[in-house]
């Protein structure tokens, strides 16, 4: 008889994967060449296959698109292309007005139209729901005269731009060369936008500054990184789901690796990239907080413990999550002899403070969290 989990409530719990789940962002790029000035972008095969039928067809061994690794779009536009690689990798829907103008007054009806057609060319439903809805916020909003924006449209309400929907200048380029990023030794090679990667990291944003070799080289070395939790982190950077090492036909929580989770925290502290490290701490809080057979919970051992306070410094949200959950509960044992000293002096400190109460309480909230710009990435992506 299978085993029964109590699963805790938590916001963020569908943004946890299985590790089978995960695209492998070290697998040759796929070159889509767009119009008649073929401007090429290079996209993982599987992310494109993964939402879009027609990509899914076309880049089988059989045709010729997938023996070559390469599509050819030449009746299409690149902004447009563009638009959906931003879609693709963000959930963003690039329309064109500025920074400073009223969106719902500036929306480019001919942008949002070749858009819906690339989409309904790709077979990609999701991308044809979010311009669809796009079109509809901009049909019901009147002007400043009490004109709706589309002539003959009906009467209606302001509506809110959904946050799904970005100005121009916000677009990444993903026609831009990438970035080579080679991890572990042996090397794995990714090829990595960079846009992307640079505003969501502030270490790539450093490194990839033209005065330094890695700049004007356009490659990095993380020698010293393993390339499965660098495959996370980039299936988080280009997905926003977080792979912690089950597989589909598993219990997540029976599964899911503390040191998968410490591992993936460690690297986002390194690259720097607060949200990462924010999803990955409430990943641990969910493992934790979820009980198995019996009620028992699954605890991050020693090793983990070491670890961590090895590689991270004093004020690590993940420190302060260990150090809570350890004073809170009073089950599991610090091991005096093998345990951080400074792990074993921050729980000394804390250990009258924590209850089970106040950490199921406290766990729904950002308590463990560092935020990039001051913004949880629940709101970013409505997960509140």
């Amino acid at each position: 008889m299978a085993e029964k989990h109590e699963m805790a409530s938590v916001p963020f719990v569908h943004r946890t994967k299985a590790a089978n789940a995960a695209v492998d962002f070290a697998a040759p790029a796929v070159q889509v060449k767009v119009g008649q000035a073929a401007t090429t972008f290079f996209v993982n095969g599987d992310l494109l296959c993964s939402t879009s039928d027609y990509f899914k067809t076309v880049l089988k061994q059989e045709w010729r698109e997938g023996k070559r690794r390469v599509v050819e779009l030449p009746t299409d536009a690149a902004d447009s292309f563009n638009a959906y690689m931003n879609w693709l990798h963000n959930r963003t829907v690039v329309l064109g007005y500025n920074d400073g103008q009223n969106p719902l007054l500036e929306i480019n009806f001919d942008d949002l139209t070749d858009a819906y057609a690339l989409g309904d060319k790709l077979l990609d439903g999701d991308f044809k729901d979010a311009v669809t809805d796009a079109v509809v916020v901009s049909m019901n909003t009147k002007d400043d005269n009490g004109n709706c924006v589309l002539p003959g449209a009906p009467d209606a309400h302001i509506y809110t731009l959904p946050n799904c929907i970005i100005p121009e200048p916000e677009a990444f380029d993903f026609a831009a060369p990438a970035l080579v990023v080679k991890v572990g030794s042996p090397a794995t090679t990714y090829f990595v936008n960079e846009h992307l990667i640079c505003n969501a990291s502030m270490y790539f944003a450093t490194a990839m500054k033209q005065e330094w070799r890695e700049g004007r080289r356009r490659v990095l070395d993380l020698c010293d990184e393993n390339p499965k939790t660098f495959n996370i982190y980039l299936n988080w950077l280009y997905r926003k789901k977080l792979v912690i090492g089950y597989t589909e036909d598993q219990n997540a929580v029976e599964h899911s690796k503390w040191s998968c989770l410490v591992n993936a925290y460690i690297l986002g502290d390194k690259l720097i990239d607060p949200d990462f490290k924010d999803v990955v701490t409430d990943a641990m809080v969910l493992l934790y907080l979820t009980k198995r057979h019996a009620g028992v919970r699954v605890y991050p051992g020693c090793s983990h413990r070491v670890k961590l306070y090895e590689n991270t410094t004093e004020g690590s949200k993940a420190r302060k999550l260990f150090v809570h959950l350890f004073a809170a509960y009073k089950t599991p044992h610090a091991e005096i002899e093998r345990d951080p000293k400074e792990f074993l002096v921050d729980l000394t400190r804390s250990l009258m403070l924590g209850t089970q109460e106040d950490f199921e309480k406290t766990a729904k909230t950002c308590l463990f969290h560092e935020h990039k710009d001051g913004v949880c990435y629940r709101s970013k992506l409505q997960l509140q």
